[in-house]
């Protein structure tokens, strides 16, 4: 996923089940701590007056990555271990071998805990990325189609030329 770990520490199996560690990354530390350092601090995350607070310790800080379209500026992300969040939107994996012997057993997995929750998206990350960049991929495919087109009938034109002005010195 190309997150590395600038200062802290990951988490660890202890966390799984502790509400409170977190990690952030460098655009959240930039946001929530100006100028100070973040390792230490605590963050509320979902406060609203509606809601009980759900402090965070921020015991790692990361490099921001893109989940959004690349011209888009990395959002702040922060990351909780294990049953930390409330609710999850995405479940990342690294396994060895192919992906798709792993989506069945997924799928199972998630169902054994909680039937009612559905796998939508079950994809490769290399599917993902190149899923991402198509659009852009076609219109550079598209532009440089155009382009040798354009100089094929330059090329053509110069040579029409050249031939037209040759048999026009011969007799």
């Amino acid at each position: 996923m190309g997150v590395h770990l600038l200062a802290g520490r990951w988490f660890t199996h202890a966390d799984e089940k502790n509400p409170v560690p977190a990690i952030i990354d460098q655009n959240a530390a930039r946001r929530f701590f100006p100028g100070r350092d973040a390792l230490g601090q605590r963050l509320c995350i979902n406060c609203t007056a509606g809601q009980p607070p759900n402090w965070k310790h921020v015991v790692g800080v990361v490099n921001p990555i893109h989940h959004h379209p690349l011209e888009a500026a990395p959002e702040s992300e922060i990351y909780g271990a294990g049953d930390a969040l409330r609710s999850a939107q995405f479940l990342v994996l690294k396994v060895r071998g192919r992906t798709s012997d792993v989506a069945p057993a997924l799928r199972r997995m998630v169902a054994g805990v909680d039937s009612s929750v559905p796998v939508y998206l079950s994809a490769d990350m290399t599917s993902l990325i190149v899923d991402s960049i198509a659009d852009r991929r076609f219109i550079m495919s598209a532009l440089a189609i155009t382009a040798m087109l354009a100089v094929l009938l330059a090329a053509a034109g110069v040579y029409s030329v050249v031939s037209w002005a040759a048999s026009q010195r011969t007799q």
